[in-house]
C-alpha cells in the first residue's frame, strides 16, 4: 500500500493489535491535550504520536472512518475538540497481509468528501443540518456561509500538508490559503476573479512547479484531491451568475 508511509503502517498495526488484545473498542474517541498530546478516552496505556493529520490519511485510505466534534471558542473561531474514529475491515486486511493490497485509484478519492455527510466533513459544526451531504450544504449556503465552507476545508488542507513542507514552502502555500479565503470573503466576485481562485486551487493540489516539492507533489496531490471538489463547488457558486 504505498499511499501510506512505514510510520502510518504501524499506527494501523498499532489499532489492530490493541482491538485485538481487547485494550481498545474497534469505535473510539480521541483527543488532544496541549501537555500529553493525544488522548483515547478510556484507554490505558501509551500511545503512539497520533495526529490530526495522520488520522485524516489513514481514513483516505479507508483504514478508519472518522467524525471529527467541534467546538467555538470566545472569539468565534471553530476547532476540533475531539473525534469519533472506527476502524474498517479494510484496516485488518491490510495488517494480516502487510499491506499487499492494491491500492485504491486515486481517481476514487474525488468524490469522497462533496458527498460525505455534513457530519463527517470539516464543516461539521457550521452547517445546522447533519442529515445532508456536503454537496447539499454548499447547494444551500448563501454568501457568509460558503466562505466559512471555503475557509474551513483550506484549513484542512493546511493540516494535511503543512509536516511534508519546508518553512518556505509552507510560507508560499498558507500565503495562497489566505489569498484563497479573502477572495472568499468579499461580498463582490466577478468570472475574472473565478479564474484567478481556480488557478489558486490548482495550486493547493499540485504544488511541484510553485513550490518544489519534488517527489513529495504526489503524496500532496493524494492528500488534498479529495477536498477540492468541495472548493471548486464553493467558489462556482460564490461568482454571480
Amino acid at each position: 500500500m504505498a499511499s501510506l508511509t512505514e510510520t502510518q503502517k504501524d499506527l494501523v498495526r498499532w489499532f489492530v493489535q490493541r482491538v485485538r488484545d481487547e485494550m481498545l473498542d474497534e469505535e473510539f474517541v480521541i483527543t488532544w491535550s496541549m501537555n500529553t498530546g493525544a488522548i483515547i478516552l478510556g484507554f490505558e496505556g501509551d500511545l503512539p504520536d497520533i495526529t490530526g493529520a495522520k488520522l485524516d490519511t489513514l481514513q483516505n485510505a479507508g483504514m478508519l472512518t472518522c467524525t471529527p466534534h467541534l467546538r467555538t471558542n470566545k472569539s468565534g473561531r471553530t476547532y476540533e475538540s475531539s473525534r469519533t474514529c472506527i476502524l474498517t475491515g479494510a484496516a485488518y486486511e491490510a495488517v494480516d497481509s502487510d499491506f499487499k493490497i492494491v491500492d485504491t485509484p486515486v481517481t476514487q478519492h474525488i468524490g469522497v468528501q462533496i458527498n460525505a455527510p455534513v457530519n463527517h466533513s470539516p464543516i461539521a459544526g457550521i452547517v445546522d443540518a447533519q442529515d445532508i451531504t456536503v454537496k447539499q450544504a454548499i447547494e444551500q449556503a448563501d454568501a457568509t456561509e460558503l466562505a466559512e465552507i471555503g475557509a474551513a476545508y483550506l484549513d484542512q488542507i493546511v493540516d494535511l500538508v503543512k509536516s511534508d513542507l519546508e518553512v518556505s514552502q509552507l510560507i508560499a502555500y498558507s500565503a495562497a490559503v489566505q489569498d484563497l479565503k479573502d477572495a472568499l470573503a468579499e461580498s463582490q466576485s466577478d468570472h475574472n476573479n473565478l479564474q484567478r481562485l481556480t488557478r489558486t486551487v490548482a495550486f493547493l493540489d499540485n504544488a511541484n512547479g510553485a513550490i518544489e516539492l519534488g517527489a513529495k507533489a504526489w503524496k500532496l496531490s493524494l492528500l488534498v484531491l479529495p477536498y477540492i471538489t468541495p472548493l471548486i463547488e464553493v467558489i462556482s457558486r460564490s461568482v454571480p451568475q
